[in-house]
């Protein structure tokens, strides 16, 4: 007599019929998002995490670094975006100096900054002046005209590079003191050490010369808004369009 309880052929077929089709359907998903890595649209799970609910909402959503998305309204952090964008885009597509020129006058802000510097402090050396992707300087010094030149954005961490070229603390107030290698401020007989003054002047022209690249990135980026919203098209010097 027939075990009435074992699963018929039919029923096995269908089972196997069935896992094939679910672990062919996991196979495709995995190679498909392993294949984005290489587009320009790569596959992310962040907005899946960004999204999260339950008891463990927060802890996923920390695991996408900037779950409310506030990074971009931070101008460092977007400046430091920018550079890691620009030096993946170089390495991976071989630019030549040419190329990486181009590149440099679609994202760097139009005409160079420079503020006034008599000379630089003899513990100076231009030529370890931190570089950008290109291997170049991010900032000159024109011993002729007297002026500490740059030509794009300073990232915040080649700011504090050149601030660490010379042992000045910015003690507020406009005092400034020699420091250590600790960033501690020198102290001899009780009183605190001032800061050479060759020192503080490079110390202070370089703030000065980040706020200007700062200001200029973003009146340029008020200027494209406003032309934006006006929707009008220059043909000439004297003659505009609407645009459309």
């Amino acid at each position: 007599m027939n075990d009435l309880k074992q699963v018929s052929v039919v029923a096995v077929v269908l089972i196997v019929v069935l896992r094939l089709s679910i672990g062919w359907q996991f196979l495709y998903e995995g190679l498909w998002k392993y294949d984005t890595l290489n587009s320009p649209t790569p596959w992310s799970a962040e907005g899946y995490l960004k999204a999260a609910q339950g008891p463990f909402r927060d802890r996923y959503r920390a695991m996408t670094g900037d779950p409310d998305d506030l990074g971009w309204l931070d101008h460092e952090q977007m400046t430091q975006r920018w550079a890691n964008w620009r030096t993946r885009f170089t390495s991976h597509y071989q630019l030549d100096a040419d190329q990486q020129k181009e590149l440099a006058k679609l994202i760097d802000p139009s005409g160079t900054v420079a503020v006034s510097l008599a000379a630089l402090p003899a513990s100076v050396d231009p030529d370890k002046f931190p570089k950008d992707a290109a291997k170049k300087p991010v900032i000159s010094y024109d011993a002729a005209k007297k002026q500490l030149r740059v030509s794009g954005p300073l990232l915040p961490a080649e700011v504090e590079a050149l601030k660490s070229m010379v042992d000045v603390l910015d003690l507020g107030d406009n005092l400034f003191a020699k420091c250590d290698e600790q960033g501690n401020p020198l102290r001899e007989g009780g009183k605190i050490v001032e800061a050479p003054a060759d020192d503080v002047a490079f110390y202070q022209e370089l703030l000065e010369l980040e706020k200007k690249v700062d200001g200029n990135a973003k009146q340029a980026q008020r200027l494209a808004q406003l032309k934006e919203a006006t929707g009008v098209l220059p043909i000439s010097e004297t003659q505009f369009a609407r645009q459309g």
